[in-house]
């Protein structure tokens, strides 16, 4: 049974969602009704229509990560952080001048470069971080925007000192069928390492309940057999990740690990110099 799905974008696990039925007995936990703060207040149809369909932007969201003015200097990153110019086009967005309105909100590539042959026959390096959707049921949507603002701080602090970034949210849920355990994988890419990035992105995937809790959860009820009624398991580390990111961020299983900027942060930092120091060894 293959329990396993990789999407290039929050849009097209959207248009996977829309097209493919859920499984025969499956739960329906993607679609109920009984609790919407649990899912951060989005019905499935507005995590289906509003959200994932039109690329998986949530702008509030971002603004609200902003405004918990999460530190960034202390987390260990690659390398020192060179000198970014601003322009309307480029690898990544200032955050700040993003929501300010600011049209000239980008990093430019150039400004890694002395001349354009340079440009030409160097890249930056790269970064692939993978990031578990799964959360207790007793965390919060004020946890996980706690977590995704410090996500976000990670995100802006590893490209500002001239490492890019490759972001998948990875819904990894495993379930117990009385001796027989079921293991979803489902890995959605948000930012490929080249491409241009908005926090509005990172937001939605990282922070909105309703990424997890409705399009996850209704990727789980597609595929057959990985749901057991209303059981949908809990994150554990699947082995297809090892070969998706550099760094990994498990299930958060306790609200106490995010539930201030400073824990959020404490927990981020922790687990991305760890890994980061392996990697080095």
């Amino acid at each position: 049974m293959n329990n396993i799905k990789e999407f290039d974008s929050v849009r097209e696990l959207g248009q996977w969602l829309r097209d493919t039925p859920r499984a025969n007995k499956a739960g329906n936990a993607s679609i109920d009704l009984s609790d919407p703060e649990w899912y951060g207040n989005v019905s499935w149809d507005e995590a289906l229509n509003d959200y994932a369909l039109c690329g998986g932007l949530w702008r509030e969201g971002s603004a609200k990560m902003a405004r918990m003015q999460v530190e960034t200097a202390a987390i260990a990153t690659p390398g020192p952080a060179p000198a970014l110019d601003l322009s309307v086009t480029g690898f990544m967005v200032d955050v700040g001048e993003y929501l300010a309105g600011n049209p000239e909100c980008f990093y430019s590539d150039e400004c890694f470069y002395s001349d354009e042959e340079e440009q030409e026959t160097h890249s930056a390096p790269v970064i692939r971080i993978a990031v578990s959707t799964s959360r207790n049921h007793n965390v919060t949507a004020e946890n996980s925007l706690m977590y995704g603002a410090a996500i976000l701080s990670l995100i802006d602090a590893i490209e500002e000192a001239g490492t890019r970034v490759e972001l998948h949210a990875v819904c990894d849920n495993r379930v117990w069928r009385g001796s027989k355990i079921d293991q979803v994988y489902i890995a959605t890419c948000i930012k490929q390492a080249h491409d241009h990035w908005s926090p509005d992105s990172v937001a939605f995937s990282m922070a909105h309940p309703a990424f997890h809790r409705r399009l996850c959860f209704g990727a789980m009820e597609r595929l057959n057999g990985i749901t057991n009624g209303n059981s949908y398991g809990a994150g554990s580390r699947h082995p297809a990740v090892n070969d998706l990111c550099d760094v990994y961020f498990p299930r958060i299983d306790a609200p106490g690990w995010v539930n201030t900027a400073e824990k959020a942060f404490s927990y981020v930092n922790k687990v991305y110099s760890a890994a980061i120091g392996a990697r080095n060894e």
